[in-house]
């Protein structure tokens, strides 16, 4: 489907692979993961594991060396793409907070934020690229910090040998460095989000410590309120693991209920009296609807002269650029997409998006399948031809005149162009099997063993967490493109899900330290 945007011509093929030959190879996979205990049981008797216990002691000296030791190989990157890499959300976030006119399209958190040191550095030294480098070297800081912290907090939970090549891989992984530097709003909500699981990891296997402190609970409403303002979609993905928080952890269901309400309660304190002191104008409800704007413009792409006269008038009322419909990308059909009419009678384009559905369902799995593909399908390859848009972005978006302009200097090109090339280019699919640490499909994969891990084990406390990582892929499979930034919290939380992998069977239930895996 990756080359031929359909399901097959024979149908029933396709069907029997999706129904059976994946599932079966997951379970496959699942065994062989099982042997993780195995391995890691080795990984902990080896010499070089002894050797690294002496200085990976989860200490604070420890943090802070890993803090220095990451931020300072990231320099080379920000030298390379000085001042930092202006993509074109941030150009429009910095316009909207020059101009006092801030939508709530992009988050409000982020792009106060981002306006704030871009001007800050400006009053300071005279240039918007002066500002950008504030704000690249604040990011820095802050996802360095982040990736410290994890690895401070993991600490005798995986194999000090496992946890050396993650620290490695923020090092030696271009694009960690490159969305260290990107002024998207997805890179902060990334490394929050990752705390965030790691958070919940710890809670649900130290549930006593956890809910008998107040201050840990009010750090985590904390957290949970901060992720959510640093990307809207947070919060439904709260909501989503919520549920499951009650279900499986019910015993302590009068604090995660306060935790819930004082998230709801903060996060509508936001999003009204706040948003309306500061003005925010309302975000598109076109952002929501990529999936169902995909699937009627495709029938009328593909299927057109199927479709009843009413129907037809009814589509191109709501959608007129359905002619540009392309099967990466809902930006062509997105954009001219007629919100007023949508909120003038929502539900005669849910009632319109159900009847098209229904008359054409494999349209429509095949529009919903073709615009996600990436985030399911790990051997997708990037660039992608059929998407504009970059898997990761490494150059500057193009100035146009409407946003404040931003010069790129690479003091050592030919680094910049390594990191280009790796990056936007995608030359990591020349070398076997560097497309896997790159490959967003593949983490969705790893969700799954994750979760079939637990349940063999019967640590089900730990899908807690792991409903998290579910409920962001989820919104994923809703995304208008597959960008790897869109991915990226699920890299950033991966050495939590490894500890999930490698807890003993049953630890997770005992609530208490004791019952967790000695270090």
């Amino acid at each position: 489907m990756s080359q031929s945007d359909s399901l097959g011509d024979n149908l029933w093929l396709t069907a029997f692979e999706v129904v059976v030959l994946i599932p079966f190879m997951s379970c496959l996979a699942a065994l062989v993961l099982l042997y993780y205990d195995r391995v890691s049981g080795w990984m902990r008797r080896c010499r070089a594991e002894m050797l690294f216990s002496r200085y990976m002691d989860g200490s604070r000296r420890f943090f802070l060396c890993i803090w220095i030791l990451i931020f300072l190989f990231w320099v080379p990157m920000l030298i390379s793409a000085f001042p930092g890499i202006y993509d074109i959300d941030g150009a429009y976030q910095i316009m909207w907070f020059r101009s006092g006119k801030i939508s709530a399209h992009h988050p409000v958190l982020h792009t106060y934020l981002l306006g704030i040191c871009v001007d800050f550095g400006k009053w300071l030294f005279g240039s918007d690229e002066a500002g950008l480098l504030c704000y690249s070297l604040f990011q820095m800081l802050c996802m360095s910090a982040v990736f410290a912290y994890i690895n401070k907090q993991i600490c005798g939970r995986i194999p000090r040998v496992l946890q050396s090549a993650l620290i490695l891989s923020y090092i030696l992984l271009p694009y960690y460095g490159v969305l260290s530097i990107t002024t998207t709003k997805d890179v902060l909500f990334a490394g929050i989000f990752a705390i965030w699981v790691l958070k919940t990891y710890e809670c649900v296997t130290d549930r006593k410590s956890f809910f008998g402190s107040g201050r840990r609970q009010a750090a985590y409403v904390g957290i949970i309120f901060l992720m959510c303002a640093l990307r809207n979609t947070g919060y439904y993905i709260f909501l989503f693991m919520l549920f499951f928080f009650l279900l499986i952890c019910r015993s302590y269901w009068r604090n995660i209920l306060c935790i819930g309400l004082a998230t709801v309660i903060l996060w509508g304190i936001f999003t009204g009296p706040v948003y309306k002191i500061l003005g925010v104008i309302p975000g598109s409800e076109a952002e929501a609807l990529s999936v169902p704007m995909q699937q009627l413009a495709r029938v009328m792409a593909y299927d057109g002269d199927t479709v009843s006269s009413k129907d037809r008038e009814l589509i191109i009322q709501y959608i007129p650029d359905y002619e540009r419909y392309t099967p990466r990308v809902s930006d062509s059909v997105k954009d001219r997409f007629n919100g007023e009419a949508f909120q003038q009678n929502k539900a005669e384009f849910i009632k319109l998006w159900a009847r098209v559905g229904m008359e054409h369902p494999i349209v429509y799995l095949e529009a919903f399948l073709s615009t996600n593909i990436g985030f399911w399908y790990p051997n997708m390859r990037h660039p992608d031809e059929g998407a504009f848009l970059s898997y990761i972005v490494y150059d500057n978006t193009e100035y146009k005149g409407e946003w404040p302009e931003i010069k790129r200097t690479s003091y050592v090109s030919s680094l910049s162009e390594f990191y280009r090339d790796f990056t936007q280019e995608g030359k990591y699919h020349e070398i076997p099997g560097l497309y896997v640490f790159y490959s967003a499909g593949l983490m969705f994969w790893m969700i799954c063993l994750c979760l079939g891990i637990c349940i063999y084990k019967r640590n089900y406390m730990l899908l807690v967490p792991l409903s998290i990582l579910v409920g962001l892929w989820g919104t994923l499979m809703l995304s208008p493109v597959v960008v790897f930034r869109y991915a990226y919290p699920l890299f950033t939380a991966f050495p939590v899900m490894l500890c999930i992998c490698g807890e003993k069977a049953g630890a997770a239930r005992s609530g208490d330290l004791e019952g967790r895996q000695k270090v």
